[in-house]
């Protein structure tokens, strides 16, 4: 099997695992917390995104004209998630840095909506400037841990090393998009293999991560019966 056979097999999974999970946070909406909502949501919006993509493609036989959309989709969700479940305080940078980064996207999008461009022109930072603010997210979220714990926030430590690998790693793949729209060597390939193999990791935790909240309600609620 060579390495493009792997990597269109591999990508083939990842609307399946984001499938599986929005399908199942919708299924068991009222049991999931809002956090796990939340990521069941998530899934589904990159399920919207991924499938577009594909549709984009076929038709027209690229689809990095969309990549700045998946960008702004990804980063807003961040952005209102981690303000919203695991950061306990308002930072004026920070906030400046989201505005910011959601200004520069929408830019991005109007600009190549109105000036088409050829894949040897295009070049898109929204997805490693949005990737770089999750990283500070997450950082300042074990900042908030080391200085004051909380014990609920804190049980979330977890999830949040996962994304600090996720978006580390995947900061790899997109500085150099221009460079792999453009490579004719074959070596793009691993890339996007590499980055395939990143988001079924991904996804795949953020499934895990959504049954278990089931499997712990209905632990729970089974528990709270036989006290009554």
């Amino acid at each position: 099997m060579t390495i493009i056979e792997i990597s269109k097999y591999i990508g083939k999974m990842s609307p399946l695992l984001s499938g599986t999970g929005f399908f199942i946070g919708m299924l068991f909406y009222k049991r999931l917390n809002g956090f796990y909502r939340s990521l069941s949501i998530f899934l589904g919006l990159m399920l919207i995104i991924e499938l577009a993509m594909r549709l984009l493609g076929n038709i027209l036989g690229y689809n990095y004209i969309f990549q700045p959309y998946y960008a702004i989709t990804e980063i807003a969700f961040f952005i209102y998630f981690y303000n919203k479940y695991l950061l306990s305080k308002k930072y004026k940078a920070l906030l400046a840095l989201q505005v910011f980064i959601c200004v520069y996207d929408m830019a991005e999008i109007l600009y190549y909506a109105f000036n088409p461009v050829s894949p040897a022109q295009f070049q898109s930072y929204g997805k490693p400037l949005g990737n770089f603010l999750v990283i500070i997210m997450v950082l300042t979220y074990f900042y908030e841990k080391i200085n004051s714990f909380d014990a609920h926030r804190a049980k979330h430590i977890g999830f949040n090393l996962m994304v600090f690998l996720y978006f580390s790693c995947s900061t790899l793949v997109f500085l150099p998009f221009n460079f792999m729209l453009n490579e004719s060597t074959g070596i793009k390939f691993y890339f996007w293999t590499f980055n395939a193999v990143l988001i079924f990791i991904f996804y795949s935790y953020l499934c895990l991560q959504i049954i278990k909240n089931l499997l712990m309600a209905r632990d729970l609620k089974l528990h709270t019966n036989m006290k009554l």
